[in-house]
């Protein structure tokens, strides 16, 4: 595994990926921000936007319990990174009006209203060279996630994650995108965690083993200047620790 001391922009700017991609699709939109960036920079075919924009699913997909634990942050902590409140639909209304705005006249992208299970059937198998994975944030729905997607994505495809980290201020948040990656590597022995990035949110990028686009996105990583090579196995450790004082740091102990 290869770390990246950059930020998830610097990576796909410096992944070798432009101009090489034909379908990808990102699950999880948004305002379709990061959407754009990915469509911009990469160049692709056509890319596919599955997000079910839905009030109703993120005030229900937060927490399994009825009560909110203490140690969760309220979702209405999050209100002002999405622009309303959430228990709102017209706050998502919004948002899917801003994503299919970025897209204007842009006939090679398909925006897919509906979760990351429901949307799956809109994707043929074997069919994208790149999937962003970005939605529920959850251990289980991420793990589903990975499980159902993955077959989506063809054997030079690769699969990004978003906020892949174990830490408070992810705990507090309800983040389970690293625990359900570190448990789908080890059933799926044939993926390997390709590259990570530093961060507060770090994204992470998995790919089969025998996947030949590796070369093509280490050779130009290297060129960056901007990699460490660490073993694969650091990847379960990896955690961003909080001693106090308001310091920080990344661990791989």
């Amino acid at each position: 595994m290869f770390i990246f001391t950059g930020n998830r922009y610097d990576l796909i700017r410096n992944s070798g990926l432009a101009g090489q991609c034909g379908a990808i699709a990102e699950v999880g939109v948004l305002k379709g921000e990061n959407a754009q960036f990915l469509y911009e920079t990469l160049r692709p075919s056509s890319m596919t936007l599955v997000d079910s924009w839905s009030a109703e699913e993120i005030m229900s997909g937060y927490s399994p319990f009825d009560s909110l634990p203490s140690y969760i942050d309220d979702l209405s902590a999050t209100e002002s990174y999405f622009g309303g409140p959430l228990d709102d639909q017209a706050t998502f209304d919004r948002l899917l009006a801003e994503a299919k705005a970025r897209f204007t006249g842009r006939d090679n992208v398909k925006f897919v209203v509906a979760d990351s299970f429901k949307g799956l059937d809109q994707v043929a198998d074997s069919s994208l060279d790149l999937v962003y994975l970005d939605a529920n944030h959850q251990y289980e729905f991420i793990y589903r996630d990975l499980m159902y997607w993955k077959e989506k994505v063809n054997d030079n495809g690769l699969i990004v994650l978003n906020d892949c980290i174990v830490s408070q201020l992810g705990a507090r948040q309800n983040l389970g995108v690293h625990q359900a990656v570190s448990a789908f590597l080890k059933i799926n022995v044939d993926y390997l965690p390709l590259v990570l990035t530093l961060g507060n949110f770090p994204d992470l990028v998995i790919s089969k083993r025998r996947n030949p686009r590796i070369n093509v996105v280490l050779t130009s990583l290297l060129r960056s200047g901007r990699v460490l090579e660490v073993p694969d196995a650091l990847f379960h450790s990896f955690s961003q620790k909080s001693p106090g004082g308001g310091m920080s740091y990344f661990s791989f102990n």
